[in-house]
């Protein structure tokens, strides 16, 4: 009998952020499974769409599930106030909708159904209802560390932790262990079907935000390094939104070997990828998640397409697979990262392994088997 999973969660599609395209390529995945798959979600933006055709073409992807869309009368819309208070919204009306959207969902399911979700107080609501839930942490906050504390003690609640240092700011020891799933991101393998690409010599590619929770991630810093004359043969493709900050980036150009691209689809960003020879991770040590929690998505998709690998040199960038086949710079010294690249250029581009484990088909196999096996269910075949 095909069992249930309902993706229950406090993102909203479609976006052009990481995090979206991270949950829209897991539910792509579990929807090859033998589980019928349902995406839930608050009509919390102005563009929220619940209509999957309209997901399909943002995200390029062909899967079919159902997709529920819910209402969202809470106040989180931004009005002309202070960060502080914006955030104070967002976590009020957070914490309401997932109160009520579990009493009118959780309700109506058969014991059976396997919940997913990256929202803190969707996984305590469920968890406190004993449903087989499992929730996918990416950072830390005190509502977490309070929510998790409590949720992982009811009998059918699980974690995923996306790297080993993110696992430890919870769980020091092997309590809950079999309740606990490591799993870095991952790397779309339908995007790489049949695709060679000429590598251009001497490309340099950043692919990202070009903002890190609303601050700067160290753009302007990379930038500035291709004004050094020892990277005057080499270029700089930058991949990313907002508009307003790559045109205020694009005025601060002094060379023309830096292109700043803005948006590309999924199709449009692999292949720049493909055609490049290094790819930078960069962010800046503002905030923990960047030091300690990341695990980017474009650095599997770097890997995946062949090319060398520069990161700033951050504990979270210590803890991604392969690591030691990394180029890391010191945050913020030119020198350092311009040594690290012209390394990482000259150098044969690494061999990085067994790719297909770090696939988000294996990734999805791997989480379904976590979940489904302590109820009994036969672990789905991808």
């Amino acid at each position: 009998m095909t069992s249930k999973l309902i993706y229950l969660t406090y993102q909203t599609f479609p976006a052009n952020t990481a995090n979206s395209l991270q949950t829209i390529t897991m539910l792509k995945y579990f929807s090859r499974s033998s589980y019928d798959v349902e995406l839930i979600f608050p009509n919390r933006a102005d563009n929220s769409s619940g209509d999957i055709q309209i997901l399909q073409k943002h995200y390029d992807f062909k899967e079919s599930y159902d997709v529920t869309l819910t209402k969202h009368n809470y106040p989180f819309r931004d009005y002309k106030t202070k960060v502080y208070f914006k955030k104070l919204r967002f976590h009020i009306s957070h914490f309401l909708w997932s109160l009520n959207v579990v009493k009118s969902v959780a309700g109506n399911q058969k014991s059976d159904i396997l919940f997913f979700t990256r929202s803190d107080w969707v996984f305590y609501f469920l968890s406190k209802k004993n449903k087989n839930v499992t929730f996918e942490c990416h950072q830390t906050s005190i509502i977490r560390k309070f929510v998790i504390s409590r949720a992982i003690k009811c009998p059918n609640s699980k974690v995923i932790f996306t790297n080993d240092l993110l696992k430890k700011e919870f769980f020091n020891n092997d309590s809950f262990r079999d309740k606990i799933m490591v799993s870095h991101n991952s790397y779309d393998g339908d995007f790489f079907i049949n695709k060679n690409k000429k590598k251009i010599s001497n490309k340099v590619i950043f692919v990202g935000n070009l903002l890190r929770f609303e601050g700067t991630r160290g753009i302007d810093f990379l930038i500035d390094a291709f004004n050094d004359s020892r990277l005057k043969q080499y270029t700089l493709e930058i991949i990313g939104g907002p508009e307003n900050i790559k045109n205020e980036l694009k005025g601060k150009l002094k060379n023309s070997n830096i292109y700043l691209s803005g948006q590309k689809n999924r199709v449009e960003t692999i292949e720049s990828i493909l055609t490049s020879c290094v790819g930078v991770l960069i962010n800046t040590s503002s905030n923990r998640h960047s030091t300690h929690h990341t695990s980017p998505l474009k650095f599997f998709e770097y890997i995946r397409s062949g090319l060398n690998v520069v990161a700033v040199d951050f504990p979270s960038h210590r803890n991604l697979p392969f690591s030691e086949q990394i180029y890391f710079f010191k945050e913020r010294d030119s020198e350092s990262l311009i040594r690290a690249i012209l390394k990482a250029s000259e150098e044969a581009v690494n061999t990085y392994g067994d790719l297909d484990k770090h696939s988000y088909e294996e990734r999805a196999n791997a989480i379904l088997q976590f979940i489904a096996r302590p109820e009994g269910l036969e672990p789905p075949t991808l």
